[in-house]
């Protein structure tokens, strides 16, 4: 608490305190996307990253190297699109190119179906062949069973009535 600034601890130590709340409550299995053919992209998975994102002290949250290496993230990873780099600067004369909708309908049509080719319906590039999405680290407590299914050490969020 004594590394959040003054006007937000004062806040938060004024709060009510609460008992804090299991994750498997706060994030429901429903709000996730149903796991295709990856078990790292379980809600389980996502739970235990959201529980080492949502953390108050920067010096305890997952780093942005560790969350990359986390397997609900690690499915999407590609080692060229994160060392790339920076895109080049939007060029808004496209914006102004004299099409009809009928041809904007077909450039976009033909857009997606280019991506549709290259990625699932997660987003994941199909040339990955990524089937457990276990990653080793020493900060993750992700842990596949034998059957494959991903389970998680339990995470709780405990709340100041915010």
């Amino acid at each position: 608490m004594q590394k959040l600034q003054a006007t937000v601890r004062s806040y938060v130590e004024n709060r009510p305190r609460h008992p804090g709340l299991p994750f498997e409550i706060l994030f429901s299995d429903n709000i996730f996307p149903k796991p295709a053919t990856n078990n790292a992209l379980c809600p389980a998975q996502a739970r235990d990253l959201l529980s080492k994102m949502l953390v108050i002290d920067p010096e305890k949250r997952i780093s942005v190297d560790e969350a990359l290496k986390h397997p609900y993230v690690y499915v999407w990873f590609d080692e060229a699109e994160v060392y790339a780099p920076p895109p080049e600067q939007y060029n808004h004369s496209i914006d102004s190119r004299d099409h009809t909708v009928e041809q904007w309908k077909e450039l976009i049509f033909k857009e997606i179906m280019q991506y549709e080719q290259t990625h699932d319906e997660y987003g994941v590039k199909k040339s990955l062949n990524c089937t457990s999405g276990a990653v080793p680290s020493s900060s993750s407590s992700f842990q596949n069973n034998e059957h494959g299914d991903c389970s998680t050490t339990g995470n709780t969020l405990v709340t100041n009535g915010l």
